[in-house]
């Protein structure tokens, strides 16, 4: 009993850190760089930062949305994939998907208002502009490691194991032969 409570409190703990690391560690790069007073919005190479920045974004957005069929695709092919789908009651690799997609787009919004940074001098202090802007494309970077590796896992996961790490491979065994059996004794 007591090591049930123990693996419910790490499993808890687990899915909390899970789903705040990437805009924790985003806060502790930002107040870091304010700390020590890190800014380059005046820099003469913040135009082509800007021109990374958002071909980058550009990049992973489209990767996302090319790998994301593949993925649905392998929903009625990948024993695995259905089972974690199936499970999947809090839709979190959704919540994950929409989340890397959201930031990503108002990070490209806010790269393109930094363009325009001489303009916007006269409403007030251009730097924290910039803080917020460096925070959006930090959080993105995390929230793409985040998705991607969820996503390669589904990819690259045997149809005997299970990406989860709470879950036994004996468990999984024992589940996909149930699941195959109710497949095979439901179909006659």
């Amino acid at each position: 009993m007591v090591e049930n409570s123990g693996r419910m409190i790490l499993m808890k703990t687990k899915y909390i850190v899970e789903r705040t690391y990437p805009y924790t560690l985003s806060a502790i790069v930002i107040f870091s760089m304010w700390h020590l007073k890190l800014i380059f919005i005046n820099s003469e190479n913040m135009n082509a930062a800007l021109d990374g920045i958002i071909t980058m974004c550009a990049l992973i957005i489209g990767f996302l949305g090319a790998i994301l069929p593949v993925i649905l695709g392998m929903k009625n092919e990948s024993k695995l994939v259905k089972y974690v789908f199936e499970k999947d009651e809090e839709k979190l690799f959704l919540k994950y998907i929409k989340a890397t997609l959201l930031i990503g787009i108002l990070t490209v919004m806010l790269t393109i208002t930094l363009y325009f940074r001489q303009e916007l001098v006269c409403l007030g202090n251009v730097n924290v502009l910039f803080y917020i802007w460096f925070y959006f494309v930090i959080t993105f970077l995390f929230l793409t490691y985040r998705c991607t590796s969820n996503m390669l896992e589904l990819l690259f996961t045997n149809d005997a194991e299970l990406a989860n790490p709470y879950f036994s491979n004996k468990q999984v065994e024992n589940n996909l032969k149930k699941q195959e059996l109710d497949e095979y004794y439901g179909k006659k």
